[in-house]
Order: structure tokens, then C-alpha cells, then sequence
């Protein structure tokens, strides 16, 4: 069975608050219910819910 890799997309709304969507072969599975006014609280709501924040070394591409 092949497991396709989680997508997580953070946002500002139009009230600028900051959202996220969890999708998974390009289809929503899951979005934040509440905005956030900060980036970083968005984030640690998403790291509850499952977001594992990649590695910095994962971002380089060799």
C-alpha cells in the first residue's frame, strides 16, 4: 500500500487571521476552526492535530 505524504498549507484569511488545511492527494482532509493572529500559533494548533514541522536539512536539496 503506498501512503501518500501529508500537505499542510498555512494562511492569512481576508480578516488576516492565520489558517491552516491539511490535504492529502491535493484534497482537503482537514482545516483549522479557529484563526490565529499569529503565524506561530497556528502552527502549534496544526502540531496537535498532527503537522510534524520538516527539518531543515529535509528542505535542501542536494
Amino acid at each position: 500500500m503506498i501512503r501518500l505524504a501529508d500537505e499542510w498549507k498555512f494562511y492569512q484569511d481576508k480578516n488576516g487571521q492565520w489558517q491552516w488545511r491539511k490535504l492529502i492527494a491535493n484534497k482537503v482532509v482537514a482545516v483549522s476552526f479557529d484563526g490565529f493572529p499569529s503565524r506561530r500559533q497556528c502552527i502549534g494548533d496544526a502540531k496537535q492535530r498532527g503537522y510534524i514541522v520538516p527539518l531543515k536539512s529535509a528542505l535542501v536539496r542536494k
